[in-house]
């Protein structure tokens, strides 16, 4: 049997999935990321972490998944 910690953000007005994603999440912090929404969202967060300085580190180290 295994068990998910899951932690949802909700997304407050535009670029907010940006900001998440570039600033608030730590490497490692988490083992994967689901975005739920519409294409406009995903573009946002993954635009987020490819503006990040560890961005690399991140993607290898990080799951994702999208649920439209």
């Amino acid at each position: 049997m295994s068990a998910l910690d899951i932690k949802l953000m909700k997304t407050q007005h535009s670029g907010h999935a940006y900001q998440i994603c570039k600033n608030q999440i730590k490497v490692g912090e988490y083992d994967g990321i689901i975005f739920i929404s519409g294409d406009g969202l995903i573009h946002e967060g993954i635009n987020g972490i490819m503006s990040r300085e560890d961005k690399n580190e991140f993607m290898e180290q990080t799951t994702f998944g999208f649920i439209p």
